[in-house]
Parts: C-alpha cells; structure tokens; sequence
C-alpha cells in the first residue's frame, strides 16, 4: 500500500511539472517541444508501454511489426521508407491518425499511411507530421502495450536518424532488429548503446534468416549470445519465433519454413 502511494505521488508530481513544460513552451512558441510535453503527460495519464522497433535502415522492421499484428499495416518497400514515428495502439476498429508539428490531427485511412510517414510520399518531412497512430484490434496490443515503428537509422537521410534518436527518451522496451547475413555494424552498436539509456529491457531480432542455409543460420544463431555479451557486457539468450506463414513479402520476408531467432538482453551479470 505504502508503494502505491508513494507511485501515485511521484506520478502527479511529474504530471505536474509537465503541466508547467507545457505552459512554458506555449508561451514561448516552441510547438515541437510542447507537442512532446503534452505527449508524454498523455502517455503517463494512460499508463502506456512503449515497445519501440529500432535498427539501421532496411532491416526490415515495419515489416517485422506487420508480422507481430497478424496484418499489412505499415507500408514496406525495397529502398529507406519509414521516415515519421508511427505508434500502433490496440483499439476496437483499425483507424489512423495524423499528428502535425502546429497542433493539428487528420484521421486518414489506413491504405493512405505512406502518404504522411514515408520518405518517398513526405520528404524531408515537408508536411509537418509529428507522428501517426494507429489502433488495431490486436491482442498482441492489449494491457497498454504500444508497438512503435521508427525510422532507420545511418541512411543518406540524415533527418530520420535524428527523428528516431529523438524519440528514444520515450522508449521503456526495444526490439532490435539486425541482418542476419551482415554482422553487425559500428554503428549499430553505439546506436544500441545509446538506446540502453533509456529502455530497460532490448528484444533482438535475426532478420532476413531466410538468405541463409541451414548450416550458416545455425552458426549465426548460436554465436548471436556470444557477440552480444562482447560488444556489451550482457547476458542474452536466443529464442525461435516463427512469424504468420501469410507474410511473405517485403524487406526480411519469411516463408512457411522460416523463422526469427530474438535474442533477449537480460541484467547485467
């Protein structure tokens, strides 16, 4: 009883102060610093868990998300796409929402995504967008439980690394999705790093298992714990996970036979 109180303390005192963040940036005409103030008193009033989808450009994570969610939500294409953050929340019916940077909302059809999310449709974010959402009736998003797609990290498009850097202080959970046939970059790493100051708990996912055979899969799934602890210091374990059979297309698509090795970062020993 005693911690609950001492919970609902600490959360008014901090829905408090991003009362006054907000009041501030209103006052000083910062619309884009207000818009995450009132995003995150929102995320606080509603108790939400963000799971971010991370990774370097064409890893295939928006398709990984329509894998999870049983559904072709999120467009996918062969060349850097994702360039806004987009938040899949579970609701009654599949609906969308636009958020832009002045304020404003426009509920689109969900076929209409790419319009507003997409480097091709909306580049160099010349619309304005702040972010989409989207709900869909999955029990895969029940109990508060957010999916959140973001965009690629080290392409030429230099704005959505800083956009998905952003949007990191708001992450509580991460799947990290990598290649299984490259190793993994530099960049990555520190990429990884820096997400690990605000995440407390990183899912990783061997994408794309499907390029390799038998033989090299195995080696690549067995070493994946190994690597991780060097390049971080942490325990990990690796976990098969076979995705819907129906997906089969795509950035990393999986056939019938095909599965996804995550590696699940634990505690430090």
């Amino acid at each position: 009883m005693e911690e609950m109180r001492s919970f609902t303390k600490a959360k008014a005192q901090v829905a408090t102060a991003l009362s006054q963040l907000a009041d501030f940036f209103t006052q000083r005409g910062q619309a884009a610093l207000l818009w995450r103030a009132c995003a995150l008193a929102d995320k606080l009033a509603t108790e939400q868990f963000n799971l971010v989808v991370l990774g370097q450009f064409k890893r295939g994570k928006s398709t990984l998300i329509n894998a999870l969610l049983g559904a072709d939500l999120l467009p996918t294409a062969v060349v850097p796409l994702t360039s806004i953050v987009t938040i899949i929340q579970h609701g009654p019916q599949p609906y969308a929402v636009v958020r832009f940077l002045d304020g404003r909302t426009l509920e689109v059809d969900i076929a209409d995504l790419a319009l507003y999310s997409t480097e091709r449709d909306n580049p160099g974010n010349v619309k304005g967008v702040a972010q989409v959402e989207v709900a869909y009736p999955s029990a895969f998003l029940r109990a508060g439980v957010r999916l959140v797609d973001t965009p690629g990290v080290g392409s030429v498009y230099a704005s959505n690394t800083g956009t998905t850097y952003d949007y990191l202080p708001q992450a509580d959970a991460a799947i990290v999705v990598l290649a299984a046939d490259q190793p993994i970059s530099q960049a990555e790493i520190e990429f990884v790093h820096a997400a690990g100051q605000y995440a407390a708990k990183f899912f990783f996912v061997l994408n794309k298992i499907d390029m390799l055979s038998a033989p090299e899969l195995k080696e690549s799934s067995s070493s994946a714990p190994g690597w991780w602890r060097r390049v971080s210091g942490l325990r990990s374990y690796c976990t098969p996970y076979r995705p819907a059979p129906r997906f089969r297309h795509g950035c990393g698509a999986t056939t019938p036979s095909s599965r996804r090795v995550g590696c699940q970062r634990s505690s430090r020993p």
